[in-house]
């Protein structure tokens, strides 16, 4: 996915895939991604991984927001992960599998 990723990135957006791969790591330790929403994208993103997804099919929620001194990233993490603790809580394990839809990017 980085591969493909890197290839479609206009040349200003191009990454170093060792960079990348750390970066990915870091928002494994730490629990959650915060950065750019895009390539070329004003917006920045914070993203939790959801649990109890099946194999092979992770399904990520984020909080899309313009960077301001207002925004808190670690009120955004706090508020992701009580309401993702609070859904896994309330809902029983994901038996079922994710629907692909075609034509969808």
């Amino acid at each position: 996915m980085l591969r493909r990723l890197n290839a479609e990135a206009a040349g200003e957006f191009k990454f170093v895939t060792g960079e990348m791969n750390a970066r990915i790591q870091q928002c494994l330790d730490q629990g959650y991604g915060q950065g750019m929403a895009g390539f070329g994208s004003i917006a920045d993103v914070t993203a939790m991984l959801l649990p109890n997804q099946p194999d092979g099919q992770p399904l990520v929620i984020g909080l899309v927001y313009e960077p301001s001194g207002k925004i808190q990233v670690d009120a955004l993490c706090l508020t992701l992960t009580d309401a993702i603790a609070k859904c896994a809580a309330d809902s029983p394990q994901q038996t079922g599998n994710v629907e692909r839809l075609v034509n969808v990017a």
